[in-house]
C-alpha cells in the first residue's frame, strides 16, 4: 500500500470512527489523538478571533454540503477542470479509494455541466504531468465499453485543491 493510499484509508477510519460520537465525545477523542501523535497543524478554536490574514484560508477549507456548493465555489472553468472537481468530491469526501465514470458524470450532469465529453476531460487529467488520474479498471464488456475505474493521484487531489483555495 503506497503511502497515499495509507493516508486516504486513515482519513476514511477516522472519519467513519468520529461520525456517531456526540460533539463533547469527538473533542476529546482528536484533543487526544492531537496530544498523541504530535504535528505541526495549528489547531484553533472555533470561538477563538482569528487574524484577518488566517481568516480566508479557515473559511475556504469549509466543508460543503454538495458538489454543487464546491464546484461553484472553485476557480473550476474548463471541462477537465470541472471533471477533476467532481473526481475530488467522490473520492477525496465521499470517502471512494476508486469511482466509475457514472459516478462522475451524475455529478456534472445534476449540476447542469453534463455536456462535457467526459472521456476526453478525464483523458486530458490522465495526460498532465505530473499524472493527475490513473485508470485502475476496465469494464468487462467484450466492446471494451461500459464504466471505467479511476482513482485521482496526489497531483490530482492537489490541484483539486487549489482550485478550491486550499493550500
Amino acid at each position: 500500500m503506497s503511502d497515499f493510499d495509507s493516508e486516504l484509508n486513515a482519513m476514511k477510519v477516522i472519519g467513519e470512527t468520529l461520525s456517531p460520537l456526540d460533539d463533547e465525545v469527538r473533542g476529546r477523542v482528536m484533543q487526544w489523538a492531537l496530544s498523541r501523535f504530535p504535528t505541526d497543524l495549528k489547531v484553533v478554536d472555533a470561538q477563538q478571533e482569528l487574524p484577518d490574514n488566517e481568516v480566508q484560508s479557515v473559511s475556504t477549507a469549509a466543508s460543503y454540503d454538495t458538489f454543487a456548493e464546491m464546484l461553484v465555489a472553485s476557480t473550476a472553468d474548463s471541462r477537465p477542470e470541472n471533471a477533476l472537481m467532481a473526481a475530488y468530491w467522490t473520492q477525496v469526501i465521499q470517502g471512494n479509494e476508486t469511482w466509475k465514470t457514472f459516478q462522475v458524470s451524475k455529478l456534472l450532469i445534476d449540476t447542469g455541466n453534463g455536456d462535457l465529453n467526459l472521456s476526453r476531460a478525464l483523458e486530458a487529467l490522465i495526460k498532465t504531468r505530473p499524472q493527475q488520474l490513473v485508470q485502475t479498471g476496465r469494464p468487462n464488456t467484450s466492446k471494451g465499453k461500459g464504466n471505467k475505474s479511476f482513482k485521482l493521484t496526489f497531483a490530482g487531489i492537489n490541484a483539486a485543491k487549489q482550485l478550491l483555495g486550499i493550500n
